[in-house]
């Protein structure tokens, strides 16, 4: 009895932390054809970070990347938008973060 208490105990513990240990999805919006490399410069960021994305390119597509493509099959924890537009607030507002 008290192994198998022990046992599940254990696999419980295991299943509610692995959401914590599992990486966050990325998606890498590219919409600029500027020439400047900032989206190589952010690839290399988020690869010596250890992260794994998705680079979704608005140039070559001319479109804004679908509401399944940001969520996928699961939240996604991060989407960065490389946008050649400066001004605040270019962002369709499901991207923008909620203020308070």
């Amino acid at each position: 009895m008290q192994k198998s208490f022990t046992t599940l105990l254990s696999l419980l513990i295991l299943g509610l932390s692995s959401p914590l240990l599992a990486q966050p999805a990325i998606l890498l919006v590219d919409d600029t054809d500027d020439g400047f490399g900032h989206v190589t410069d952010l690839q290399e960021a988020i690869d010596s970070a250890g992260y794994t994305y998705t680079v979704f390119n608005a140039v070559d597509s001319s479109r804004s990347p679908s509401d399944l493509e940001i969520g996928g099959l699961r939240p996604r924890d991060l989407a960065d938008i490389h946008n050649k537009k400066k001004e605040r607030g270019n962002a369709p507002s499901r991207w923008r973060p909620t203020t308070s």
